[in-house]
């Protein structure tokens, strides 16, 4: 059921003034801003971009994404002064193309981020470093356009990602912008992220109409080709004047980074020994070929005449021997054929079309108009390409007239108007963990109607078109017990179309995270009402839970990183579900009541704290308990101040609720791990409480990483490990399957195996319940399964 959203006026949006949009790119980054006061809804925004650069080779609104720490890990140079300075000391890291890293698909290609970071840093915290510095000079602008006066409370960031990226990477992005001071809360209101595809379009129908010349109806192909990703995505033009997505967007990693990758290959292996004695003494042929080729690179259309890399005399004189010039044309040139330059592109060019193919399959028929952006986006070669083999399908193709600063502008104007973008398709089918009474044939049991728990209630299908502006909501949901006091709302997702009433806990579910509602009112019994709305047709997801009887609002924003630690703790459903169909009519209307009770606004976090979560100081491992998880200081909104913080404590028992009835006693815990205990707290009541338990998802880790702490885990390349918990600075802990071992490790080295993956793995406990009515623990039938030389055991 939709319904149109009436969000009210939030107070820490009521002092933002300036409207900034940050372009993290993968070779180059950048900013934009506007004054909201300096336009209105009847002119065109002034949109202001910055070109003054310390040590930019040419005038260009971005800088290099790259950045020169010492050896202590401390920032030297950023920008285009880190490429100019990066061999100027031994001992120094110099970091580019960082942002690769955030691919997970690509990550078991990149080498190994240990070689190249300084001792402490992850990849999310190098991407923080990087935006810090670039606040800076965004905030030193404004300072200097607008007054002394500016703050960063005034300002709404509007960060770029990549439409086809996954939740994880970018809540990592999120998660950067806090470390660099852009918001105190990764989930700010001054914070949004902005689809990079969806930026170029806007900019696009607000500085390029009459060249475009679109009509509504008329559909729009962004091919969005950058240093690291190609992201494509199709608008229809509505006769509002404002875009909808006609099909769910594509993308990979294929950028002009590859390009580059391609030749340095090629001349590595022209050099030959040349090439080995410059990597023993650490010198990069960046240094002196960089320059050259992008000039090369940009300039070539298919079709010119053979070209040629000047060999400097420093560089012939260091390491060439006479058999090398004599073998490299006297040493003084390196000849480049046209087809050489081809196959570097090759690879790149190929994905892109392919994309572009895939998509125009998804979407049907002939689309009118398609355009590239991006940096990548301005290769005239790349543009010849998609004419010669898609002409047929576009009405015309062109590019923009700006490509290098499309995405930032337009991140700004995606400030300005949220809603440009009418309406978008869902990526995944979304819904909540309930007890329901189905139809035996959608279980497959016995004929009949039986309640059953764990069931995904879908509330969103994939694929489903929701406007900006609108909610989700279906049904609603009572406690499972009259005496329950809290209502937990597990939210989950899933890759498939229909899946409702399907098992959360069986592979291909997503969690991420829950929200609490207090019920204190037990004397009404289950005749206690919860509606659940779903915001999702903004690249932000948020979900609402209204008591109707009270009108209080619980939310969150959806948390890729939300632990399996607080999955496990929430214990089974605790809700029954009830169809429209069968609802009161009246709790229908209440609900709808615009002056339904006052409602007050009670925003619990994106999940329940992590039982642990880790000091601010990445090279600390320290852990300190969020909540004492005792009765009903727990996860109730009102009761948030009666919370202790007692620091080195493992909780002891999982959030409990006087005659909640679902999730047991007081003290009893599913988690507890000997090594954290050992090192970090007093040792803990072992109550626990027999259940069935959820499967773990698997990782297989992609680099190999050696500790650097005591109570840090060894990975090694093909490894398959569990995260048992995590934390949103990028670490986690659990257990490597393939060597028994359990610590804490960088997530930046996993990638999550698929669904229908063959590594799955049951998570056990062994443990005695004492002063708990325990229930028949259901544990899988064991078996074995061969992963890389060592055994687990397979669902």
């Amino acid at each position: 059921m939709l319904k149109k959203s009436t969000p009210s006026k939030s107070s820490e949006l009521d002092r933002v003034y300036i409207v900034a949009g940050i372009d993290f790119g993968t070779t180059c980054s950048g900013f934009a801003f506007a004054n909201k006061k300096d336009s209105d809804k009847t002119t065109t925004p002034i949109l202001n971009d910055y070109i003054n650069w310390r040590d930019q080779p040419f005038a260009f609104p971005k800088t290099s994404t790259s950045i020169l720490y010492d050896h202590e890990g401390n920032i030297k140079k950023w920008g285009w002064s880190a490429d100019k300075y990066k061999t100027s000391h031994a001992g120094d890291y110099y970091v580019k193309n960082i942002k690769l890293y955030l691919d997970e698909d690509l990550l078991p290609t990149l080498p190994n981020p240990r070689t190249f970071l300084p001792p402490g840093k992850i990849v999310v915290d190098v991407i923080a470093d990087y935006l810090k510095k670039l606040l800076e000079v965004l905030m030193d602008e404004l300072r200097e356009k607008y007054g002394n006066d500016v703050g960063i409370e005034n300002v709404l960031f509007c960060l770029t990602v990549p439409a086809m990226w996954s939740d994880r990477a970018k809540h990592s992005m999120r998660v950067a912008a806090e470390k660099a001071g852009m918001v105190q809360s990764r989930y700010s209101q001054r914070l949004i992220l902005v689809l990079e595809p969806e930026a170029a379009a806007y900019y696009i129908m607000n500085y390029s109409p009459r060249k475009i010349g679109l009509e509504p109806n008329d559909r729009l192909m962004v091919v969005d080709a950058g240093g690291g990703t190609a992201d494509l995505i199709v608008h229809r033009l509505k006769r509002s004047g404002n875009l909808e997505e006609v099909c769910r967007g594509s993308g990979e990693s294929c950028g002009s980074t590859f390009v580059d990758e391609e030749m340095y290959t090629w001349l590595k292996n022209k050099l030959g020994p040349v090439w080995k004695r410059m990597e023993a003494d650490n010198i990069s042929l960046a240094e002196y070929f960089n320059e050259p080729w992008q000039k090369i690179k940009l300039s070539f259309r298919g079709d010119m005449d053979d070209v040629s890399f000047d060999i400097p005399a420093k560089l012939s004189k260091a390491y060439m021997t006479n058999e090398d010039r004599a073998r490299l044309n006297g040493g003084d040139e390196i000849i480049i054929t046209e087809n050489d330059i081809r196959n570097f592109f090759h690879n790149s060019v190929v994905k892109i079309k392919k994309l572009i193919r895939d998509l125009l399959d998804e979407c049907g028929g002939k689309i009118e108009k398609c355009i590239l952006v991006g940096g990548f986006g301005s290769s005239q070669y790349l543009l010849n390409c998609i004419k010669k083999d898609f002409g047929s399908c576009f009405n015309q193709i062109l590019r923009t007239e700006e490509p290098g600063s499309a995405i930032l502008k337009g991140a700004v104007l995606c400030g300005l108007d949220p809603f440009f973008i009418q309406a978008r398709r869902c990526a995944l089918s979304y819904g909540i963990e309930a007890i329901a009474k189905v139809s035996s044939w959608k279980l497959g049991i016995i004929p009949g109607k039986k309640k059953k728990p764990g069931l995904f209630i879908q509330i969103a299908e994939k694929g489903e078109l929701i406007e900006a502006s609108q909610y989700k909501e279906k049904g609603i949901f009572r406690p499972a017990k009259p005496n329950q006091t809290i209502l937990p709302i597990k939210i989950y997702s899933i890759n498939e179309r229909k899946a409702e009433f399907k098992r959360v806990h069986k592979d291909g579910f997503s969690y991420h995270g829950k929200i609490s509602v207090s019920m204190p009112d037990v004397g009404r019994g289950i005749d206690r009402p919860v509606m659940v709305r779903m915001y999702l047709g903004q690249p932000d997801i948020k979900v609402v839970a209204i008591n109707v009887n009270t009108g209080e609002e619980y939310s969150t924003t959806f948390n890729p990183f939300a632990s399996l630690e607080d999955m496990q703790n929430s214990g089974s459903s605790q809700y029954n579900y009830t169809s429209v169909d069968t609802m009161n009519k009246s709790l229908i209307s209440r609900a709808s009541h615009p002056n339904l009770r006052a409602p007050s606004l009670q925003t619990e976090l994106t999940q329940e704290k992590s039982l642990y979560t880790r000091a601010s100081q990445p090279n600390l491992r320290h852990l300190s308990q969020m909540d004492s998880g005792f009765g009903n200081t727990s996860m109730v909104a009102s009761n948030r101040n009666s919370r202790s913080n007692k620091v080195g404590m493992i909780r002891s028992g999982v959030t409990s609720y006087p005659g909640s009835g679902a999730i047991g006693s007081s003290n009893p815990t599913d988690y507890q791990n000997q090594t954290i205990s050992k090192r970090y707290s007093q040792q803990s009541h072992k109550s626990h409480r027999s259940r069935k338990e959820p499967e773990i998802t698997c990782y297989k880790v992609a680099h190999k990483y050696e500790p650097q702490k005591a109570d840090e885990m060894c990975l090694h390349v093909g490894d398959i490990v569990t995260v048992d918990q995590s934390w949103d600075d990028g670490w986690a802990y659990g257990k490597n399957l393939s060597t028994k071992d359990q610590g804490i490790f960088p997530l930046d080295y996993l990638i999550k195996l698929p669904p229908t993956s063959n590594y799955h793995y049951h998570h056990h406990h062994h443990h005695n319940s004492t002063n708990v009515n325990s229930n028949t623990n259901n544990n899988p039938n064991t078996s074995t399964a061969n992963i890389n030389n060592s055994f687990v055991q397979p669902c």
